[in-house]
């Protein structure tokens, strides 16, 4: 048996965005119905996408999809427990199994992989869920920063788990010629391809065959469900031996690089006022200015680069970095507001925070309370949408640059300030707040 190539954590926390993206999927009433490692698409923050219009992975398909009736949800969430006994096992198996895996493995795949499509679990939501409890028992509450990004196993880009799955490393332009190497019977056969360097600027793959289940010509891989910054281009490969019978058609990965928006925000920038209208911000005193707004629609990571500027707490303060500080004031404890969680912080004062939010106003509860002490150590941020995170200057103590992973369902990203009275309290008193911070805002 081969060793698996990705650790435990990664597993899940590939698993965990693999459901995401199919709860997303399948709220809008669509399906994928190509599930498999060559279609599951993962970049170096670990964030998961999913390729479209590519040939069915007969692997990883679900019985009722290969007696030929049409994909459905569950079908979908068969294929996804099969790709996930792969990576955990670190082969395939046909017809996919648990038995020979875990027991806690087993417990979280096992009904998933049942026969008929009724005995299944309801929904990818239901899955996730009891993969996050599985996670909890076995790796803490804070798992998913243990599982920080697929970097370590030397991805660079986007590739698809075929790669990952035995072994191989790739940049996003050699994952077409890794994944082939992986089946032992496997041929590339990438016709009229360009070329495309890791993190070029839009080259494009040309037309490409597939070579599908018996030897028939499968049709082009197509952009779609992809994140912003990673698209998937034309152009296939056929692959056998270690990923089971038949071929599998696998999407040709192009980056064009991050989505770049250059923003200034002011430091009368409350970011509780998202979505709030005339009543919400009577009830406020000194509400201060709108926040700033970044399009992050089908994104899975933001950065922030070149922040420069400084800002003061009130006016005749001293100018400190965006990354606050405590020349004035000693401490942030600013309450929930308008369905946006509070924030407190230790031994900082008006540093630069963001919030995800999606279609709806955010539903954070009154009580709701975001620490943010310890922020400025992480390397990746995880909130959910509602919850205010750090920004600051973009980076850790250390110097690294900080990587923020864009939360299931999130539409926009608001930039501003967490205010207050003496930065106590309920949101406010931003009026008196002096200077701007301008920075580079990287949507990936």
């Amino acid at each position: 048996m081969t060793a698996p190539r990705l650790s435990e954590p990664q597993v899940l926390s590939i698993g965990r965005g693999l459901l995401e993206e199919l709860a997303r999927l399948h709220a809008a009433g669509d399906v994928s119905g190509v599930i498999g490692t060559a279609t599951v698409l993962v970049d170096d923050a670990g964030a998961v996408h999913l390729a479209r219009g590519v040939a069915v992975d007969h692997a990883y398909a679900s019985p009722e999809v290969l007696s030929g009736q049409p994909a459905t949800t569950r079908s979908d969430l068969y294929s996804a427990a099969a790709v996930l006994a792969h990576l955990f096992r670190g082969e395939p198996t046909l017809p996919p199994r648990v038995d020979d895996l875990d027991p806690g493995v087993a417990w979280l795949l096992g009904p998933v992989l049942a026969a008929d499509p009724a005995a299944r679990p309801g929904s990818a939501a239901d899955m996730v869920r009891a993969l996050d409890q599985l996670a909890e028992q076995r790796h803490g509450p804070e798992w998913r920063a243990a599982a920080i990004t697929l970097g370590a196993v030397g991805t660079a880009g986007a590739v698809p788990l075929v790669v990952l799955a035995t072994g191989g490393t790739a940049t996003a332009a050699g994952a077409a010629g890794s994944a082939g190497a992986a089946g032992s019977a496997g041929a590339a056969a990438v016709t009229g391809a360009g070329t495309a360097a890791g993190g070029g600027s839009g080259a494009s793959v040309g037309a490409g065959s597939a070579v599908g289940m018996g030897g028939h010509t499968g049709g082009h891989a197509a952009a779609g469900g992809i994140s912003k910054g990673v698209a998937v281009k034309v152009g296939a490969i056929a692959a056998a031996g270690a990923l089971g019978v038949g071929a599998v058609a696998a999407a040709v990965v192009v980056l064009t690089g991050p989505d770049k928006h250059d923003v200034t925000v002011p430091a009368t920038s409350d970011i509780y006022l998202v979505g709030a209208g005339a009543e919400e911000k009577a009830m406020l005193s000194d509400p201060g200015t709108a926040p700033v707004e970044v399009d992050v629609d089908g994104a899975g990571k933001v950065t922030f680069d070149k922040v420069t500027g400084k800002v003061g707490a009130c006016d005749g303060c001293v100018p400190e970095s965006p990354d606050g500080g405590d020349q004035s004031f000693g401490s942030t404890g600013v309450t929930a507001f308008d369905g946006i969680a509070g924030v407190t912080h230790a031994s900082r004062t008006l540093f630069l925070v963001g919030v995800f939010v999606g279609d709806d106003q955010p539903t954070q509860p009154d009580d709701a309370v975001v620490d943010l002490t310890d922020a400025n150590d992480q390397q990746r941020q995880t909130p959910d949408l509602g919850e205010p995170f750090f920004i600051g200057n973009g980076e850790t103590s250390a110097g690294s640059t900080q990587q923020v992973k864009v939360p299931s369902g999130a539409k926009k990203l608001y930039l501003g300030f967490a205010d207050g009275y003496g930065f106590a309290g309920a949101p406010g008193a931003y009026g008196d707040n002096q200077g701007t911070i301008s920075l580079e805002v990287k949507v990936d």
